[in-house]
């Protein structure tokens, strides 16, 4: 994909069948075996460390059993294969901890969060572009930011992460926290610089509403129904 890459050692092993009078029915099967690798796999997501395991192909197919990592301050596992339709699908779970989701997410936010989740994730390439989503139940994670997305670490809240290529140089971010916090944002990308055109923040009891992004005009667009909220203490964070 693009943005993709890796760097460390490995075994590489490669079969060729090649008919000498009919060559298009080459035959290819190979795999290669990471040892103590790291992959940047580009579009925001998290670097891979101490990546071991095997990547199985052949002429028609990719193929992962299972790949161990280290990423967000915690283990990680994945495995995935090409499709039918030619997409590659990888499923991923793993354990993030405060301090590694602060090292990928350069903002305030990522100060007020202790302790460690376990989540799990989907990657879809199509056409070198990456979709992916990540859904967590945050136990054993707290917040300390301001109601409404504080929480205990022995509370559970749904958290879900998705982002959607749109157009070449452009994604949709859409967020969910539990029921008091929805959004979608469209950005587009300037020399690598994520910025957001257009966004919507959907907040208690608005939350499950139907998201409304405006037609034309730029900005984000905040709706919702909160017993409190102290806009002073957010602007600090903001």
């Amino acid at each position: 994909t693009e943005g993709m890459s890796a760097s460390g050692n490995g075994n590489f092993n490669l079969k060729l069948r090649i008919p000498l009078r009919h060559s298009k029915d080459t035959q290819v099967a190979g795999s290669y075996q990471f040892i103590n690798n790291r992959v940047m796999l580009g579009g925001g997501l998290p670097l891979l460390e101490q990546v071991n395991g095997k990547l199985e192909f052949t002429e028609a197919q990719m193929k992962i059993p299972g790949i161990a990592f280290q990423a967000l301050g915690g283990a990680g596992f994945i495995g995935g294969s090409s499709q039918k339709d030619g997409a590659i699908r990888l499923d991923l779970r793993g354990r993030a901890s405060a301090v590694g989701i602060a090292k990928l997410v350069e903002h305030p936010f990522a100060q007020s969060l202790s302790g460690a989740a376990d989540w799990r994730g989907l990657i879809t390439i199509r056409k070198k572009k990456a979709d992916f989503s990540v859904d967590s139940s945050l136990l054993g994670l707290a917040s300390s930011l301001p109601a409404p997305l504080g929480k205990k670490a022995a509370e559970p809240v749904a958290f879900r992460l998705e982002r959607k290529i749109t157009a070449p140089n452009r994604d949709t971010l859409l967020v969910g926290y539990g029921q008091v916090l929805s959004a979608q944002f469209n950005r587009r990308f300037d020399d690598g610089k994520a910025l957001v055109e257009r966004g919507a923040v959907n907040l208690g009891a608005a939350a499950t509403a139907q998201l409304a992004l405006p037609a034309t005009q730029n900005g984000v667009w905040v709706n919702g129904e909160l017993p409190v909220l102290d806009v002073d203490l957010w602007r600090t964070l903001l």
